[in-house]
């Protein structure tokens, strides 16, 4: 859970999420034999932040996913792939980044790591 290492602004500005682990399970249909299924896993809290430059409002007019900013208290690994739920709206993200690239250093006062995420289905 989110500690003192985000200061006195930033927990404010976070949302409680909820992980989706992938799940393969057999399926009675005959044809294909297996699926995918997303169940909710772990709580953690997050600040996302929807990218709003002009280039990325053209983007979205010609069919780009939203893409947003995802800051998380460091520690947590949120993965290539990796699928969640804001649970305000039960919005579902899929993180197109890796956190490794944007984590704080060890000496930062603000111990926080980041990963660019894009809106997305869940497959039926």
């Amino acid at each position: 859970m989110i500690g003192n290492n985000l200061g006195t602004i930033m927990p404010d500005m976070m949302k409680t999420c909820t992980m989706l682990d992938e799940k393969t399970v057999n399926t009675t249909d005959n044809m294909f034999g297996v699926k995918v299924i997303y169940e909710p896993g772990a709580k953690f809290r997050a600040m996302l932040i929807k990218d709003q430059s002009p280039v990325m409002r053209v983007a979205e007019a010609q069919g780009v996913e939203e893409r947003y900013t995802i800051v998380v208290e460091r520690g947590l690994i949120l993965k290539f792939g990796q699928v969640f739920r804001r649970d305000e709206d039960n919005a579902i993200f899929r993180v197109v980044s890796s956190i490794t690239d944007s984590e704080a250093p060890d000496k930062s006062t603000v111990q926080i790591g980041a990963v660019t995420a894009k809106k997305w289905v869940l497959p039926t």
